[in-house]
Formats: structure tokens, sequence, C-alpha cells
């Protein structure tokens, strides 16, 4: 791919990524070993993932390595709207933030979330927060 081909795919992929409520992804440029010259392809995405930053994204770093990015992403769900959980509804009610807090770092860790693995994750966070960790 050129560039220009390279930064449009990323683009797409990373809004429908968003459009799927992925929180984060990891977005594979390669080191750019085989560039003629000084790698194109990663400066290019960081630059696209600089853009999107404060809409799409949220954040993002480069992983130790060198090659993939690891972008979290903004959701497009509103805030109204009902957690959205593979596996089922979760069977205690905690509070939007704390969901959310249990989504990501399940997804941190590369777990696809459950409502059980939510739940269990949600009531650590709670326990957490109130022994003032």
């Amino acid at each position: 791919m050129t560039a220009a081909e390279a930064v449009a795919a990323a683009r797409r992929w990373i809004e429908s990524r968003r459009d799927a409520n992925d929180v984060v992804v990891r977005l594979v440029t390669g080191r750019g070993l085989h560039s003629v010259g000084p790698p194109v392809l990663p400066p290019a995405v960081e630059g696209l993932l600089r853009e999107m930053s404060g809409g799409v994204v949220r954040s993002y770093e480069r992983e130790p390595g060198g090659g993939v990015f690891r972008v979290r992403l903004n959701r497009v769900r509103s805030p109204s709207a009902p957690a959205r959980h593979t596996g089922g509804a979760v069977k205690v009610r905690f509070p939007r933030d704390v969901i959310r807090a249990a989504e990501e770092s399940l997804a941190d860790l590369g777990i696809t979330p459950s409502s059980a693995l939510i739940e269990a994750e949600a009531t650590r966070i709670m326990r957490r927060r109130a022994s003032g960790e």
C-alpha cells in the first residue's frame, strides 16, 4: 500500500471498530524495514491517529518494538443508552463509569467481556474504590 491508501484503510477500520464499540485496538503498520529510505507507514498512520484524537480516538501509543499502535477509542453510544455486553446483561447494577472501567480493564488484558466477567471486574473496582486505593 501507499501511505495514502494505508491511511484511508486505517481510518475506515478504526471507525468501524469504534462503531462496533471496541474500546482498545491494535493497529499494525510494521516497522518500515522494507521501505526504501526511512519508514513510510508508521509516521503516516501516527499522523492519522493524531488527527483523529479527541474524536474517534481517545489516545494512542506505540507498543515496544515498533510497528504497532495501541489505540483507545471513544464510545459512540449515547450516555442514556444501556451498556452492551456479550453474553447478556449485567445482573448487578453498577455506575456506568464502573462498567466502562471494567470493560476497559478486560479489553486491556485481551479478554472478550462476558456479563459474568464484567460483573466480577466491576465488583473488584468498587471494592478497591471503597477501600480508598
